[in-house]
């Protein structure tokens, strides 16, 4: 049991402490879940003494022992108030290391969390997030020559154009196709997430693949591309 029987006479053993805090592997055999438990379970250790104290022997951790003429009282069992304000101390120890434990768990556990998502945020802007998707590629096209097919998600478009820099608005579409036309006949690197045929017996469901475009007014349809994109 948690608690211990303080009504037994001379029985409250102060050296039997139910949570000593160094006897557990604070470093790394307890998790933050386990020592939040236990944190749970001493202050409910200490509630209950507490209220032992209060309601048994009619007195707290700061009621005096003896009376006005300097003798102990003769109204209260002194010596197991003792023990208990003792079992006290000890557990109130016990909970400041184990909050001293906690803490540090919880600024390592948040620190790393934070460095997971700048490491995400980094290979997003490097080469993963998509901002643009393809919808429709027409035969003869510029788009369908590089190897651009409906549904293809643009992770980047040469090293001018990328998720962190896109403007999703109709002022990125402009300034995409300006940067177009500034390169008609010449080649621009796609990269792009594609999804995999059934087929293809990969984990991973999208394949990243680098294309060669070559923007081009000279094919029998109307524009530099001749496919239709939508911002993601």
């Amino acid at each position: 049991m948690i608690r211990k029987e303080i009504s037994k006479e001379n029985n409250y053993d102060i050296l039997d402490k139910d949570y000593d805090i160094d006897k557990y592997d604070l470093d790394g055999g307890l998790s933050n879940k386990e020592m939040i438990e236990l944190k749970g379970k001493i202050e409910e250790e200490i509630k209950f003494s507490l209220n032992e104290m209060k309601v048994k022997y009619k007195c707290d951790m700061e009621s005096k022992m003896i009376d006005e003429e300097g003798f102990p009282r003769g109204d209260i069992d002194i010596y197991e108030v003792i023990l208990i304000r003792k079992k006290v101390n000890y557990l109130q120890n016990d909970l400041r290391k184990l909050m001293g434990k906690i803490e540090a768990g919880l600024v390592q556990y948040f620190s790393s969390i934070k460095e997971i998502d700048e490491d995400v945020n980094h290979e997003d802007g490097k080469d993963g997030a998509p901002f643009l998707k393809v919808i429709e590629v027409l035969t003869g096209s510029p788009g369908s020559k590089s190897g651009l097919i409906k549904e293809d998600k643009i992770i980047r478009i040469d090293q001018e154009f990328d998720f962190n820099t896109f403007d999703k608005t109709k002022v990125g579409f402009k300034q995409l196709n300006e940067y177009l036309q500034g390169k008609e006949g010449k080649k621009v690197e796609l990269i792009v997430l594609r999804e995999k045929s059934e087929s293809e017996s990969d984990k991973d469901k999208l394949s990243r693949i680098t294309l060669e475009l070559v923007p081009s007014y000279e094919w029998e349809g109307q524009g530099l591309l001749g496919c239709r994109l939508v911002a993601l």
